[in-house]
């Protein structure tokens, strides 16, 4: 019975003694990582360098970057982190853009974010010419951070997350005085918050610019414009008789039915009860091949219901370009500001929801235009003398007109010049984009734009 009491008591002191050194190695580790006022973490936020070293090299890019090899090259990729360039070969140049530099212009353009959701459309890196300032500029798609440091311009795209604090930080701090960020989204702020809503300690001191949907912004991103006709230009479809060219009444399509910031369904099924409505896609029981007969069968109808998923300030989609142009009928829209289609839009083109007092009182305009020959034929007089220009592939935005608009505001600006312009931030966490929406960013609009009678 002794020799087990000892054995017993032996084996307690061994659990004791393993259990005080397990204490030991914790305690050791905590005061360690507080030492070096870093999180657990974080620690491991940086691929293969601490953000020292990284820094030890990149902080004083030179103003002119230049490879041996005339090729461009995507390189390795690793999202969302320092590493070498990711253009390993070709000839990258960012030269001094002051006021007494008479040669050649030469740009760097990074879009950081933009192939993350597009992997089996991802766009090429590309070299732009702008003759208007003599001007080359190498595009280039990446999400490596250290390719922001060697860039003119870096467009931060609403496809992917903003780097995390850390990050931010370090790109703020060595960012020098001829770089410019820009926020670029063809998303409300509404649907991609997330993905565009910095720190605090950043909200007014990223951003310069903004490339978006809205035409005001600095680089006008839109889905549509329209344009005058040149003078000896002639629109033989606008002498035809729309009216007598239309079978049908209304229709609606969307796949998008719980998703809007708004009862965009319910609207269309509360209207549909006094006028006649065609619904295609997943919100309704009638169907049309996009890339097919769906516009042989949308042609047909006098309107096309142009309701945006969120009411934000300059967001007129597709859904407006769409009816007016590529459907050629009349939209029934809403979604911007009154102001905005105004502007923005061909004249007497369309049909404003907010300007009818109920749901009840739209219906019936819509069915005295589109039972009244003479009335409708003037909702197509504007095809006499505008045309309308819609991109043809979103994947590869900015295009080569953006890229050229974004070397007339970089020069405008002339960040290295002596001027003496203070640079200005855009408060792109409030009046800026996420307060230019009709409600606020986490809540949804339960009410109709318009009451039902």
């Amino acid at each position: 019975m002794e020799d087990v009491g000892i054995t017993t008591i032996k084996k307690l002191m061994c659990i004791s003694f393993v259990l005080s050194g397990l204490t030991l190695t914790v305690l050791v580790y905590v005061t360690t990582v507080q030492k070096t006022n870093i999180k657990p973490r974080a620690r491991f936020s940086m691929v293969k360098k601490p953000m020292s070293e990284v820094g030890t090299k990149i902080a004083v890019a030179p103003k002119s970057v230049t490879t041996n090899d005339s090729s461009l090259s995507t390189g390795r990729r690793n999202y969302g982190s320092f590493q070498e360039p990711l253009i390993t070969n070709g000839t990258r140049h960012i030269t001094s853009l002051s006021d007494g530099d008479t040669s050649v212009c030469h740009m760097t353009i990074v879009v950081r974010g933009y192939i993350l959701h597009f992997r089996d459309l991802q766009p090429k890196n590309r070299v732009t010419w702008c003759s208007n300032h003599s001007c080359n500029v190498s595009l280039i798609y990446t999400s490596n951070l250290t390719d922001i440091l060697n860039a003119n311009v870096t467009f931060f795209s609403h496809l992917s997350r903003l780097p995390p604090a850390r990050d931010l930080l370090y790109l703020v701090e060595h960012r020098r005085p001829d770089q410019r960020y820009v926020l670029m989204s063809y998303e409300t702020p509404l649907r991609v918050a997330r993905n565009t809503t910095l720190p605090f300690k950043f909200a007014r001191s990223f951003h310069h610019w903004q490339a978006t949907y809205d035409p005001s912004s600095e680089i006008p991103m839109t889905y549509g414009r329209f344009r005058p006709l040149r003078i000896n230009q002639s629109e033989p479809k606008s002498q035809r008789n729309y009216f007598k060219l239309k079978s049908k009444m209304v229709a609606f399509v969307s796949s998008n039915c719980i998703h809007a910031k708004w009862r965009r369904l319910d609207f269309v099924l509360e209207l549909q009860k006094y006028i006649p409505i065609d619904i295609y896609g997943l919100c309704g029981n009638l169907t049309c091949d996009v890339l097919g007969n769906c516009t042989t069968i949308l042609k047909q109808y006098k309107f096309i219901l142009a309701l945006e998923n969120s009411p934000c300030r300059g967001y007129i989609s597709e859904k407006f370009w769409n009816a007016i142009w590529k459907f050629q009928s009349v939209a029934i829209a809403w979604g911007a500001n009154p102001k905005d289609y105004e502007n923005f839009t061909p004249p007497q083109s369309y049909v404003y929801v907010e300007n009818f007092r109920s749901i009840e009182s739209l219906a019936g305009f819509i069915k005295n235009i589109g039972e009244n020959e003479t009335a409708y034929n003037s909702y197509h007089r504007w095809r006499a003398k505008y045309r309308v220009e819609m991109p043809e592939d979103l994947v590869k935005q900015p295009n080569n007109e953006q890229l050229c608009q974004t070397v007339d505001r970089y020069l405008a600006e002339r960040p290295n010049g002596n001027n003496g312009n203070k640079i200005r931030f855009k408060d792109t966490n409030g009046r800026d984009w996420i307060k230019t929406c009709r409600i606020p960013v986490h809540t949804q609009m339960e009410r109709f734009p318009i009451p039902v009678t």
